[in-house]
């Protein structure tokens, strides 16, 4: 009895698949659908159980559509986090996307479920789970969360709990701010998957006596990973949410490296430039298994990016009677962080 999670290396972003003992899978986001598919492809997987979608913002679901074209989906758990209106800022894509979940769930191709936390797994076995830890609003899938009132869509994040036995515990965050973490019932857990790609997480209101310190303290993680992009504008992660990591025994991984770990890492083209011809054949350099695209889309033609893989995909191995295993392991990933001038998973010389 194991399950297998793997964190995909798609830049700034999210997507997250989960490989149950049933043999059933199950997506959490899907910022780049390529990548995904090409994953489930290599393990001649043609179904998704379930796809999880945390919040609709596009780094975590602009690859929907075009992953609902290429493979089977038996059931779709999301929330309608915002204002869709026509007159919305920036609401063409989400509206087309709840407007496709929609009709595919009118048209029985799917079903769709609210994505709240509840009393029952949405996949459970002798041993093992997969839980729907926040939010904790009640809602209807793809109504309003909030009728009559302000949406705060990173307020009503998914948070997805997977456990086997008792001491292989995952938590994956996605944008989920303080205000919802402070609500999750077990925070526990030997892996993290630290939510807004490192960071800030204060939007939606910061509960008395919670800082970012209490929340890695509360989870107390061996293990933690951050979904980034190299060439992400939000100089994500930020310093001042992911120090309190750094010091102690606890593992940070990043999937990609960025200019707050090395400063040139975009100069020459990224990837396909020098930095990364002169790591090639050096211990710890990383190659991603497939190179995601800059259209949300992947339509043909899309030119691949030009990142630099830091952890890169991030699998964790979750088996009853121990912890988990993570790859790349502590000593492969290190070799990795030596070659950044100033990697932020270490504490700063003084």
């Amino acid at each position: 009895m194991a399950i297998d999670i793997l964190f995909l290396d798609v830049g700034q972003g999210d997507a997250s698949l989960i490989f149950l003992p049933t043999g059933g899978v199950i997506a959490f986001d899907c910022k780049d659908a390529h990548v995904l598919l090409k994953t489930l492809d290599s393990r001649d997987i043609r179904r998704l159980d379930a796809l999880v979608l945390s919040h609709l913002d596009l780094d975590h679901v602009g690859g929907v559509p075009a992953l609902l074209t290429a493979i089977e989906v038996k059931t779709i758990f999301v929330n309608r986090d915002r204002d869709i209106s026509p007159t919305a800022p920036r609401a063409k894509k989400a509206r087309k996307l709840v407007a496709r979940v929609t009709d595919g769930d009118r048209r029985g191709t799917f079903r769709v479920e609210a994505a709240t936390e509840r009393a029952t797994p949405i996949a459970e076995g002798d041993g093992w789970s997969v839980h729907l830890a926040a939010p904790r609003h009640a809602t209807s899938a793809l109504q309003p969360a909030l009728d009559g009132r302000e949406l705060e869509p990173n307020r009503h994040s998914v948070v997805l709990r997977v456990q086997v036995g008792d001491q292989a515990r995952v938590l994956i965050g996605a944008d989920a701010p303080l205000a919802s973490w402070a609500q999750v019932r077990a925070l526990s857990a030997e892996v993290f998957r630290v939510p807004h790609h490192g960071g800030a997480i204060d939007d939606g209101g910061i509960p008395p006596t919670w800082d970012v310190s209490r929340l890695y303290r509360e989870v107390g993680a061996d293990v933690t990973v951050i979904s980034v992009g190299s060439n992400n504008r939000f100089n994500h992660p930020a310093v001042d949410w992911i120090r309190p990591l750094t010091g102690g025994a606890c593992t940070l991984m990043c999937t990609q490296v960025t200019p707050r770990c090395h400063p040139d890492v975009n100069e020459g083209g990224g990837i396909r430039g020098g930095l990364a011809r002169s790591s090639v054949g050096r211990e710890g350099f990383v190659e991603p298994l497939w190179r995601h695209y800059r259209d949300p889309a992947n339509v043909a033609g899309a030119k691949a990016t030009r990142e630099v893989p830091c952890a890169g995909t991030v699998v964790v191995h979750l088996a009853a009677g121990g912890p988990p295993r993570v790859l790349p392991s502590a000593a492969a990933h290190g070799a990795v962080v030596e070659s950044w001038d100033a990697p932020l998973c270490r504490p700063p010389v003084t």
